[in-house]
């Protein structure tokens, strides 16, 4: 293929063909063999979007959805040849309930990254479940909210993980036992913390997830690229902390208390003291490049990856807000296109203000990418800006390669 002026090659040895042929396994058990260029797109695509493989994700977890247009759950792709795709994954956003006051639950991360997959290789795409307030984990290793019913759970946390195969919508128990594991991971976002309730209404906020670090609901700590959020105040269970992937369950002395967002690491759940009832913390995202945030059991993937960042969501105890990472992406924020507000943690139970799956966007690069314009309509709020910050360190998005 001709290396069109303005775009540059991916890497100068790579050999990646200008299709990508690769079957897809659905949590139902149905198999699609699918081709792509970067002209045509995938037999269930909705949009009609060129060289789009896989678009799935950002709808309501009180409804159910048709498989690949808003659905959530674990997919598998695996390749037939070489080559390379942009992936983009959004999680889940935190659950709430409709008697919770005026506080948000936290929206989900948002990771990006140019990936070379390789043939005959299983991939995991994980899209995870919005919370509820049914006091369960969610798929994608969310916390519970309070047992009584009326605190949010933790949303899912989405992501790409190489070498494993898991087609399922079960959801993760507060476990290291997970379906997936650390050293397969290549993108992750995180899942934002499920809602509390108070009558100040920062002290009920859930933590949005994502980012190296995610945000902190009211004393319920996020996760890291080290270590999980801890548990909120009188959270003294043995679950209310997270750990790797699952968000802390919340504490059972009272009502109106979130449950932490899965992750990287899960943040923690929330707690309560006098008459605070607390939300629970954002789960961190994660890519396996660059290698410098410190020494991970996933490093090797890095040299499957191009370029990629992650960013969390803005809302957090002190400043509540549903909005997931990058949301004024078309993608993600539009109704049209299976849009439908990805990640967008819940205001209240309906499905006005419910809290919204993640998603995982798949799109072929036909071996080059081009350093000017994105490989979808797109905005990145890190391109072109001081991206390398402490919460959000990485490559910037115009500038690497």
């Amino acid at each position: 293929m001709t290396n069109q002026s303005g775009r540059r090659k991916i890497s100068s040895d790579s050999r990646l063909d200008s299709f990508a042929s690769y079957s897809l396994l659905s949590p139902n058990g149905t198999v699609l063999n699918e081709e792509v260029d970067e002209y045509s797109w995938w037999s269930r695509g909705s949009s009609s979007r060129r060289g789009e493989m896989f678009n799935v994700g950002g709808g309501s977890p009180d409804t159910t959805e048709a498989e690949y247009v808003l659905d959530y759950g674990g997919y598998v792709l695996t390749p037939k040849n070489d080559f390379a795709a942009w992936v983009t994954v959004v999680g889940a956003g935190g659950g709430a309930t409709n008697t919770s006051g005026g506080t948000h639950a936290g929206g989900g991360g948002y990771t990006k990254g140019l990936v070379k997959f390789k043939a005959n290789v299983p991939y995991t795409l994980v899209i995870g479940e919005g919370g509820r307030s049914i006091n369960r984990s969610t798929f994608g290793g969310g916390g519970r909210g309070h047992h009584g019913g009326t605190g949010g759970d933790g949303g899912g946390l989405s992501g790409l993980f190489m070498n494993v195969a898991h087609n399922s919508k079960t959801e993760w128990g507060h476990t290291y036992n997970t379906p997936v594991r650390r050293e397969q991971a290549i993108l992750i976002a995180g899942g934002g913390g499920g809602k509390g309730h108070h009558s100040q209404n920062h002290h009920g906020n859930g933590g949005g997830g994502g980012g190296w670090t995610g945000r902190d609901g009211h004393n319920s700590g996020p996760g890291t690229q080290s270590r999980a959020g801890t548990s909120g105040y009188n959270n003294n269970g043995p679950q209310g902390n997270g750990h790797g992937f699952h968000g802390g369950h919340s504490g059972s002395n009272t009502s109106w208390l979130g449950g932490g967002g899965g992750g990287w690491y899960g943040g923690g759940g929330g707690g309560h003291t006098s008459n605070h009832h607390n939300g629970g913390g954002g789960g961190s995202g994660h890519h396996a490049y660059p290698q410098e945030i410190m020494a991970q059991p996933n490093n090797d993937k890095a040299q499957f990856l191009v370029t990629a960042f992650t960013t969390r969501a803005a809302g957090g105890q002190s400043f509540g807000t549903w909005k997931p990472g990058n949301w004024r992406n078309p993608l993600i924020y539009n109704t049209g296109h299976g849009g439908a507000h990805a990640g967008r943690g819940g205001h209240g139970e309906g499905t006005t203000h419910g809290s919204r799956h993640g998603k995982v966007i798949i799109q072929f690069a036909p071996g080059y990418y081009d350093n000017m314009m994105k490989p979808f309509p797109d905005i990145d709020p890190m391109a072109g800006s001081n991206y390398a910050s402490q919460n959000n360190r990485g490559q910037n998005y115009d500038k690497t390669i």
